[in-house]
């Protein structure tokens, strides 16, 4: 999943994403279950008036 992000122009590592694209800030991450059979991708668009230092 990270390779086609990146590719889109997401910056991130891991399980987070972002990318900053004025007026927006765009965010995925993907929540592993407990149980280790599903998952969840939870997405956020944020103005980027919004403080950066949540993303760095």
């Amino acid at each position: 999943m990270a390779p086609i992000l990146r590719e889109e122009g997401f910056a991130g590592s891991g399980r987070r994403f972002y990318k900053c694209t004025d007026p927006w800030i765009q965010i995925i991450t993907v929540q592993g279950s407990r149980y280790g059979a599903s998952f969840a991708v939870n997405l956020g668009l944020h103005f980027v008036s919004v403080r950066r230092t949540h993303l760095e």
